[in-house]
């Protein structure tokens, strides 16, 4: 569940910069956020088992 809200996240985000930019959102953009997603996932989660 929470990965797949850093996903959408990530997702919009990157939409958002390439509108502001005026980049091209192509599938290159759909390639790299679940890799992106994936690595704040993972930071998010050990920060979040820290706390615990």
């Amino acid at each position: 569940m929470k990965y797949l809200v850093s996903l959408v996240i990530c997702t919009l985000t990157m939409y958002l910069v390439s509108v502001i930019f005026e980049f091209n959102f192509d599938l290159k953009f759909f390639l790299i956020a679940p890799i992106l997603s994936t690595i704040i996932y993972h930071i998010l989660e050990k920060k979040y088992l820290k706390k615990k």
